[in-house]
């Protein structure tokens, strides 16, 4: 037979489980919405650490088109019995391969077209410059990807 002390810490003991479970999940949400709030400046730290990566990365790129740019108005060659100089040349296509080498498709004033291969060192040091011509063909092949580029020096394609 239960006593009246004993009804009593029944009904207490359902408070007091009650008391303890909201006072836990609170201390578990506060717990949770700190790891929540943790994880939360660690994905924006990451977040801006890529976007600070790629602005760094765009910027070095800029300033290594600009020195290859600035190297190749300076290019005078002679390949192939033909001398070939940047100033009376245009640039049509930049291609960049492995970060460190650039090529440039080209054509001179008189429709000659070429290649021109840039080596380049760390930063924006431009190591050496090779010509190379190429045939129109060639050319050709070079700007099939680029629709607008091909329309402009080789004519509409035909539709297929």
């Amino acid at each position: 037979m239960m006593t009246r002390i004993d009804l009593f810490m029944l009904k207490r003991v359902p408070d007091r489980a009650l008391l303890l479970a909201v006072l836990v999940s609170l201390v578990a949400s506060f717990v949770s919405l700190a790891w929540e709030a943790i994880l939360l400046a660690m994905a924006m730290f990451i977040a801006l650490f890529v976007f600070f990566v790629e602005l760094v990365n765009r910027q070095s790129i800029r300033e290594a088109r600009d020195a290859v740019v600035a190297a190749f108005s300076n290019l005078d060659q002679v390949h192939g019995g033909k001398r070939w100089m940047g100033f009376e040349s245009e640039i049509i296509r930049f291609r960049e391969g492995d970060g460190f080498t650039w090529r440039l498709l080209c054509r001179t004033r008189r429709g000659l077209w070429f290649e021109t291969i840039v080596y380049m060192s760390g930063g924006a040091h431009v190591e050496r410059m090779e010509v190379q011509e190429i045939s129109a063909h060639q050319a050709a092949l070079a700007l099939q990807d680029r629709a607008e580029l091909y329309a402009k020096y080789f004519g509409q394609p035909t539709a297929a």
